[in-house]
C-alpha cells in the first residue's frame, strides 16, 4: 500500500497503529490462502497404476536383473559370431635397400620397384566341428531366454508388492477413520457417562468401563496410525 492510501486512512480517523495491524491481517489471510491453494495442487493421490510404473521403472533390484539380461544377451552375440564367416584383409608395404635389376648387355633393366605393396584378403567359414560352437550358441540363449524371464518375473513381483501395499493404506485410512469415529462416541459416552455418575445414577464401575473402552479405543487408534506410517514395501 502506497502513502497516499496511508494518508487516507489517517483522513478517515484511524490510527496509525491500528493501520499497521490491518495490513499484517490482510498479508497473513494472503500467505495462509495461497498455501491452502498449494496445498490443493499438490495433493493428488498416487493412482496404482502410475505407482507401479514407477516402481518397476526406478527399482534397484529390477535395474539389476536388467543388467544381467544385458550381459547375457551380450555373451549370445559373442557366441553366435563364431558361427558366421570371417574376413580378413591386410596390406604390407616392402622397401629395399637396393632395386633389383638384371644387367642386359650393358644395361640395368630394373625387375621390381624398390617399394612396393601387396594386399591380402581371407574369409573363413567354420563348417563343423562336431556342435562345438553351436551348442555353445544354444546355450548362451537359453541362459538369455531365462534371464529375461527372471526380469519380468522380478517385475511383476515387485508390482505384486507394490500393489499389495498400496491396499493395505487404503485400508489403514478406512480404518483410522472407523477409529476416529469410535473414539469420538465413546469419548461422547464417556463425558455423558460421567455426568450421570456426579448426578450419582450409575457407579463407580460403569464410568471406569467407560474410560477403559475410551483407552483401548485410543490405543487401536495409535496402532493403526503407526501402521500407515510404516508400510512394509521394499524397493
Amino acid at each position: 500500500m502506497n502513502t497516499r492510501s496511508l494518508k487516507y486512512f489517517q483522513y478517515i480517523g484511524l490510527p496509525l497503529l491500528t493501520i499497521v495491524f490491518f495490513l499484517s491481517i490482510v498479508f497473513f489471510l494472503s500467505i495462509v490462502f495461497f498455501l491452502s491453494i498449494n496445498n490443493i495442487v499438490h495433493a493428488e493421490k498416487l493412482t496404482l497404476a502410475e505407482g507401479i510404473k514407477i516402481v518397476t521403472k526406478d527399482n534397484r533390484i529390477i535395474k539389476i536383473a536388467q543388467q544381467e539380461e544385458s550381459m547375457s544377451r551380450a555373451d549370445t552375440l559373442v557366441a553366435r559370431s563364431k558361427l558366421l564367416p570371417r574376413a580378413d584383409a591386410a596390406y604390407t608395404q616392402n622397401y629395399q635397400d637396393v632395386e633389383p635389376s638384371v644387367i642386359i648387355g650393358d644395361q640395368s633393366v630394373p625387375t621390381a620397384e624398390k617399394s612396393f605393396y601387396t594386399y591380402s584378403l581371407a574369409i573363413q567359414q567354420l563348417l563343423y566341428d562336431f556342435g562345438g560352437v553351436s551348442s555353445y550358441f544354444e546355450s548362451s540363449k537359453r541362459i538369455y531366454e531365462t534371464k529375461q524371464l527372471d526380469t519380468k518375473r522380478m517385475k511383476n513381483y515387485i508390482a505384486f508388492q507394490f500393489a499389495s501395499t498400496y491396499y493395505n493404506l487404503l485400508e489403514s485410512e478406512k480404518m483410522i477413520s472407523v477409529a476416529e469415529r469410535k473414539k469420538q462416541m465413546l469419548e461422547a459416552h464417556l463425558a455423558n457417562a460421567q455426568a450421570l455418575y456426579n448426578e450419582g445414577t450409575i457407579t463407580k464401575n460403569d464410568l471406569l468401563q467407560a474410560e477403559v473402552r475410551l483407552s483401548d479405543a485410543k490405543q487401536k487408534l495409535i496402532t493403526t496410525q503407526n501402521l500407515k506410517k510404516n508400510p512394509s514395501f521394499t524397493t
